[in-house]
């Protein structure tokens, strides 16, 4: 049996529940701890997220699990990590769990292969074409008017065949539903906008976190540690990779305004596939 501690409290994860059979651990999101999962009667092998349900009050925790549920329910893509089933269970301390159980991604997240600079022994095409995975998936999202709002290196998955899954839906919001419209997402990731305006296109918005999530890949770092950088207007975009360069200087535009659709940036003759 394993344990995880939230706020202060052990929480107990069975190792058998409605069929699954509980491997390890593999990591911690935004909102729950994640860990491997097989299902007994076919041998297959999923991601189950687990979060603690505290009696009597929903912690942000369950809010934001729920709404990744919610959210994955109604979208069906490619390079988005696909939803199977979502559910309540009860340990045997009668503490209750909500689980979602999701596509499992052997080769982890985008930012294990920028941190291990592996991206740079990959040929041309391969990088092109895992870049392309997860516009075409914020390229969807819009579509749908769903916003993904916390778009970063640690929230796309890479699977087997290194097919590029964004994942991690706690924070996205659906337009065509009633919203809260929270300000919330990872600090280096997001527009300037987000810190000094009342009111602004949250689309236009995650096309600037894109191109730090395209900085990063290329470069296998931040296009800025500190935040007041950006924040004071200081951002110099150093890269060898001229046509790359291009297209991230497009995205971290100040001006939101000029920023590119994610279909304008599918379509940049450099990131086509020859």
């Amino acid at each position: 049996m394993h344990s995880i501690l939230i706020d202060s409290e052990e929480v107990q994860i069975p190792s058998s529940f409605n069929g699954y059979i509980v491997k390890k651990k593999i990591g911690e999101g935004s909102f729950g701890s994640v860990f491997k999962v097989m299902k007994k009667e076919t041998k297959e092998i999923f991601a189950a997220k687990f979060c603690y349900m505290k009696e009597g009050e929903q912690t942000l925790s369950e809010t934001f699990i729920k709404n990744e549920a919610k959210i994955l329910s109604i979208v069906d893509h490619p390079n988005i990590v696909k939803l199977y089933e979502a559910f309540e269970i009860e340990n045997e301390q009668k503490q209750k769990l909500f689980v979602i159980i999701e596509e499992f991604c052997s080769r982890g997240s985008l930012f294990d292969f920028v941190n291990d600079g592996f991206l740079k022994n990959r040929r041309k095409n391969e990088n092109k074409r895992m870049i392309r995975g997860f516009l075409e998936a914020v390229s969807y999202l819009h579509k749908m008017n769903v916003s993904h709002c916390d778009i970063k290196c640690e929230n796309i998955l890479v699977d087997e065949n290194y097919n590029t899954k964004l994942c991690d839906f706690g924070f996205s919001i659906n337009f065509d539903c009633p919203y809260a419209k929270k300000r919330r997402g990872s600090p280096l990731y997001l527009a300037p906008e987000f810190f000094f305006s009342k009111d602004f296109d949250f689309f236009k918005a995650e096309v600037w976190s894109v191109g730090v999530v395209i900085f990063a890949f290329s470069q296998g770092r931040l296009p800025y540690e500190d935040i007041m950088i950006h924040l004071e207007r200081k951002l110099e975009i150093k890269m060898k990779n001229k046509k790359l360069k291009k297209i991230v200087k497009q995205c971290l535009t100040y001006d939101a305004h000029k920023r590119p659709t994610i279909e304008y940036l599918l379509n940049a003759n450099y990131l086509k596939i020859t």
